[in-house]
């Protein structure tokens, strides 16, 4: 989703900018985080949402609690709660793929064993395509061994 006007400085249309006919359905008190079009992995912002109103199938005009400083035409929009994720004691072992695909914030990955994937162990990657997920933000990858990853077919830089 991208913002697509700036009304005021409170208020934002938010579009879905792909062929898709999914909606942007959230709920009051909501929170959406803002990333510049050309720093998309990097986050800016996070507003609360007050109201927002459907302008059109793929539209909607969300009025923020506090002033949205720094949105800009083209930002990408995300809907955001307070995610983390923490794995630990975790063994992937010749798996054919990654070891574990991140899409979240507040990651702690500790006491793992990742052994023989034909992909990265770990991959950081936000959902900015599909929509589904923002960037990996404050992770903490501690105590962790890796063994043989990212040699096979699913090998990425």
């Amino acid at each position: 989703f991208n913002t697509t006007n700036i009304i005021n400085s409170t208020s934002a249309e938010i579009s879905l900018t792909k062929s898709w006919t999914d909606t942007l359905n959230v709920g009051l008190g909501a929170s959406m985080t803002f990333a510049h079009v050309d720093s998309p992995f990097l986050p800016f912002a996070t507003y609360k949402i007050a109201s927002y109103t459907q302008k059109t199938s793929t539209t909607f005009i969300y009025t923020f609690a506090s002033p949205i400083t720094g949105v800009l035409l083209g930002d990408a929009a995300h809907v955001t709660t307070t995610n983390s994720l923490s794995i630990s004691n975790f063994s992937v072992i010749a798996n054919r793929a990654r070891g574990v695909l991140v899409e979240t914030r507040n990651v702690i990955i500790q006491r793992s064993l990742f052994r023989y994937t034909s992909g990265p162990a770990l991959l950081f990657q936000p959902s900015y395509y599909w929509g589904e997920a923002e960037p990996g933000v404050n992770v903490t990858i501690t105590q962790n061994a890796f063994d043989g990853c990212n040699q096979g077919i699913a090998q990425q830089k």
